[in-house]
């Protein structure tokens, strides 16, 4: 094809030059509009998820690129990326009735309004380094091919069959990608949640 273009350039009395300095500005010019249309994917994000703010943050570009996300704090859990290769682990909910009891995943689902846990009597709690930290080497033991164990894979079962079975679940999702995780670690460390 480049030959061909040479050989045009001839014709129309084109130096080498020129050809190749309009090849170069052409490429970069679809460069740059890749680019354009990219800056744009948090604005659809945005607009997709009816104005949930809490979809656009840094991990955007993570998703640009299609690279595999850690979150943290993930709340409401209902917004989970359910469409993309990642782990998601969620801010804690406890009810501060006395006894401090956790919030189940149904608890969760069932209230997700932030505005509304001071009358409700609900508290959330970010997750502690420690918490932070094995979600992380989750993430690093997934990258390395290590796989999930029998019983983490039920508990990720069940926690996805419980988020599915939501009435809010069709809101926000659409197909969700296979790869898309729960925090397993958080699953081990707080078995009263899918209860």
């Amino acid at each position: 094809m480049l030959k061909t273009f040479l050989k045009y350039n001839q014709v129309i009395g084109m130096h080498r030059k020129s050809v190749m300095t309009i090849l170069t500005l052409t490429f970069f010019s679809s460069i740059s509009e890749a680019f354009g249309i990219g800056i744009f994917y948090p604005i659809f994000q945005y607009i997709q998820s009816d104005g949930n703010l809490s979809l656009l943050a840094a991990d955007s570009v993570a998703l640009m690129f299609k690279k595999q996300t850690v979150i943290v704090n993930s709340h409401p859990i209902i917004c989970i990326y359910s469409w993309v290769n990642g782990i998601t682990a969620p801010k804690r909910l406890f009810w501060d009735n006395g006894n401090g009891k956790e919030l189940s995943l149904t608890e969760h689902l069932d209230n997700q309004d932030a505005s509304q846990y001071q009358e409700k009597g609900i508290i959330a709690v970010d997750l502690t380094p420690d918490e932070v930290k094995f979600t992380v080497k989750e993430m690093i033991d997934r990258l390395n091919g290590m796989p999930l164990t029998n019983k983490q894979i039920q508990s990720e079962k069940k926690f996805w069959d419980i988020l599915e079975r939501h009435e809010s679940y069709g809101k926000y999702h659409g197909v969700r990608d296979e790869r898309a995780s729960f925090g397993t670690s958080f699953l081990c460390n707080n078995p009263e949640f899918l209860s």
